[in-house]
C-alpha cells in the first residue's frame, strides 16, 4: 500500500463567516445565495440537472502482505480506551477527504480484537456489516449475543447497540463495512459512544426527531437522531461477497 495516512479528529464548532469544507476553511465573508435557473428540460447544449457522467473510482487489490503487516501492526497495540483496534482501508482518491472510504459511499476497515477483548458498546445511524477473516467470536446486539466464525457475515442495523468480543483463545480479525461514508459525505453520520444500556425499551432506541427538538422523551435513556439509513441484508450479502473478491482475492 506504500503510505499510512492516520486517522484526525474532526472538530465541528462556529467559524463565523467562515464554512468547514474538508480539510478546508473557505472565506463566507460578503457571500450570499445565488438563483440558478433550472428551466426546462436538458438537451445536448443544455445540462439542466448537471453532468451526470460515471466518475468512477478504479479498482484496487490489497495484497495479503500488507493486510498481514497491519493486522501484526494492529495487534501489537495497547488496548485503546474504547477496545477497538481498527485501521480505514483507504482509497487513493479519499486520503484527503473525511469519509475516509474505500468507495464514494462505503468505508472498509481492518478490525482485530485480541483473545479474551471486548470492545464498548456504540451504536451510529449507519448500517455496518462484518466479514471475519481470521478466528472467530461473538457481537452483542442489542442484548443478544450471536457467535461467528471464520467467513461468517454478520450485519448490523442503524442504531443498534452492538459490541464484539473474542471470548476465544485466537485472535479475531475482520472486514468491517459501513455506508457512514455516505453519510460523513452528507454531514450526517452520528455516531454514539455512550448509548443506552442493552436490553433498554425499544423506544430508547428511536427518540423522534419532534422529541429532540422539544427537549422532550422525560427520563428516556440515550436519545438519539432519527436519521438512520439502514443498511439491507442484499448489501450486506453483497458487501460480503465483494469482500472476498475484491480484498481477499490474493489472502
Amino acid at each position: 500500500m506504500g503510505h499510512r495516512w492516520e486517522s484526525q479528529d474532526w472538530e465541528f464548532q462556529d467559524k463565523g463567516p467562515q464554512e468547514r469544507n474538508g480539510n478546508a476553511e473557505v472565506d463566507m465573508t460578503g457571500k450570499t445565495p445565488q438563483f440558478i435557473d433550472y428551466s426546462g428540460s436538458r438537451a445536448p447544449d443544455k445540462h439542466t440537472h448537471g453532468d451526470h457522467s460515471l466518475d468512477l473510482w478504479e479498482p484496487m487489490i490489497v495484497p495479503k502482505e500488507d493486510i498481514d503487516a497491519e493486522i501484526d501492526r494492529l495487534a501489537s497495540l495497547a488496548k485503546p480506551n474504547n477496545g477497538v483496534r481498527r485501521s480505514r482501508i483507504v482509497h487513493p482518491r479519499s486520503v484527503n477527504e473525511k469519509a475516509h472510504s474505500w468507495a464514494p459511499g462505503v468505508d472498509v476497515s481492518l478490525d482485530v480484537l485480541l483473545p479474551g477483548e471486548r470492545t464498548k458498546a456504540v451504536r451510529q445511524n449507519s448500517g455496518v456489516v462484518n466479514f471475519c477473516i481470521q478466528g472467530s467470536g461473538a457481537m452483542v446486539q442489542n442484548g443478544k449475543s450471536s457467535g461467528f466464525g471464520q467467513y461468517d457475515v454478520v450485519t448490523t442495523p442503524s442504531m443498534w447497540v452492538h459490541e464484539y468480543v473474542n471470548d476465544t483463545d485466537e485472535i479475531q480479525v475482520r472486514l468491517r463495512y459501513s455506508n457512514g461514508a455516505l453519510l460523513e459525505r452528507l454531514n450526517i453520520h452520528f455516531i454514539d459512544e455512550n448509548p443506552p444500556m442493552h436490553g433498554a425499551r425499544d423506544d430508547d432506541l428511536t427518540e423522534t426527531a419532534e422529541e429532540i427538538a422539544e427537549g422532550g422523551g422525560g427520563d428516556d435513556v440515550g436519545a438519539g437522531p432519527t436519521i438512520a439509513l439502514d443498511f439491507p441484508l442484499e448489501w450486506g450479502l453483497l458487501i460480503g461477497v465483494l469482500g472476498v473478491a475484491v480484498l481477499i482475492s490474493a489472502y
